[in-house]
């Protein structure tokens, strides 16, 4: 079971009183009744600086379009001051740079809020690492403006992009539907035949994780 195989964590999850926290409670009900053990995401961990004891028995490291605020708008103390696409890339490189070469990275985020990103190889490793920036489909997960009271999305759908940095070996496993990778089939593809965890950063109402789950039961049924 998926469910029991996925950690998430936040910088700071939206509060219980709000519409975003509602939303996050109703998906964290959804996710434990598939087997996840978390009442909340983890508080206070960052992209920027994964936790030592996460670096280990993690297949696949996920960001939800990170934001470089808190649900309040707010932004972290001692977190970079850039405009939120200059901290996406940010985000990105930093988990390409700070994860064991045989695990996969992905970043979710809008095109059309974002509509420049800038993306450059990296060094080679061994073995060595895909990079990929691919339209992504998903049949629920919308990237949003990750504030308390709204739930406003940043793209109706058709605008989600995925970046990936993963080994050529999984790069191989990309599953695709309409013309764009399908983001859920492609993790839980990663994760068939692996040992180990989905970590999961900025999961603020925790939409991206019931997505994935959800594919994951319906493939099942089938």
């Amino acid at each position: 079971m998926i469910g029991s195989r996925i950690y998430l964590t936040d910088m700071a999850s939206p509060s219980s009183t709000t519409l975003a926290g509602q939303h996050l409670e109703q998906n964290m009900s959804y996710l434990r009744d598939a087997g996840v053990t978390q009442e909340q995401p983890v508080q206070m961990v960052s992209a920027l600086d994964v936790p030592s004891d996460l670096k280990h028995g993690t297949i696949v490291y996920l960001a939800g379009s990170p934001a470089n605020h808190d649900p309040d708008n707010n932004r972290f103390p001692d977190v970079s001051r850039s405009n939120n696409s200059i901290f996406k890339e940010e985000v990105f490189y930093s988990l390409c740079w700070n994860t064991p070469k045989e695990s996969a990275v992905a970043m979710t985020y809008s095109a059309r809020a974002c509509s420049r990103l800038e993306f450059w190889t990296l060094p080679h490793e061994d073995p060595p690492r895909a990079l990929m920036v691919l339209p992504a489909w998903f049949a629920t997960y919308r990237p949003r403006l990750g504030l308390a009271d709204t739930h406003m999305e940043l793209t109706d759908g058709s605008h989600t992009m995925m970046a990936i940095y993963a080994p050529v070996c999984m790069a191989k496993q990309l599953q695709w539907l309409e013309g764009r990778i399908d983001a859920a089939a492609t993790i839980l593809a990663w994760m068939a035949h692996r040992d180990g965890r989905l970590l999961t950063f900025a999961s603020y109402t925790a939409e991206l994780e019931a997505d994935i789950v959800r594919a994951s039961m319906e493939a099942d049924r089938r």
